[in-house]
């Protein structure tokens, strides 16, 4: 997967973040406790992801959908839903009589301006396709981390935006802020997943 990520020498890393270990112990900020989980994982080889530019520099298919999707990693289907200039959310794709769960909101100017669909003699205008949903993919067995898997997520390339799609080259990130994602790992789906994902 083509996506920007961030990374440096670990040893440098290392010196940033005990100096940022040293600031927390008496600065109560969220912001210098984000930098220096941000510089732990660097300083362990870890790389970082800002989200907003992964989904702005991969931009939307030939369909005029994004080409990436996000979910948190116990999910088994995402929806997207488009909003006004080229924004939009990653939801849970449950029933809509549920309170909506936004894992993941990516601002305006995001993507390019969405196609829309112009209603025959009406003064209304709706994006073409608002709603779009797609399967997440399972986490081998060797790639699975400790703990719930709602802490994690998981950004992969949609193939096809419908209710069953392959996925492709997901990776596994921790959650730091809004944009900002630790990549833990990344697989290739084998065809028995991609058989079994089909399923749910």
């Amino acid at each position: 997967m083509d996506v920007a990520t961030v990374s440096m020498p670990e040893d440098e890393a290392e010196v940033v973040y005990k100096g940022y270990l040293e600031v927390v112990k008496t600065r109560k900020e969220k912001y210098l406790e984000d930098l220096k989980k941000v510089y732990y994982a660097l300083s362990n080889g870890k790389k970082v992801i800002d989200i907003y530019e992964a989904f702005k520099k991969t931009g939307v298919g030939v369909d005029g959908n994004p080409k990436l999707a996000i979910s948190p990693a116990n999910e088994r289907a995402v929806r997207f839903h488009k909003e006004n200039r080229g924004g939009g959310m990653f939801t849970r794709d449950e029933d809509f009589h549920q309170e909506l769960v936004v894992d993941v909101r990516l601002p305006s100017q995001t993507f390019p301006e969405w196609e829309t669909d112009k209603q025959d003699g009406r003064t209304w205008i709706s994006i073409k396709n608002q709603e779009i949903s797609t399967n997440v993919p399972f986490i081998p067995a060797h790639l699975l981390p400790e703990g719930k898997l709602e802490n994690y997520y998981i950004l992969w390339e949609v193939d096809e935006w419908r209710v069953i799609a392959k996925a492709v080259d997901p990776f596994l990130l921790k959650r730091i802020n809004a944009n900002t994602f630790i990549v833990l790992a990344s697989w290739d789906l084998t065809e028995v997943e991609q058989i079994v994902m089909r399923g749910e």
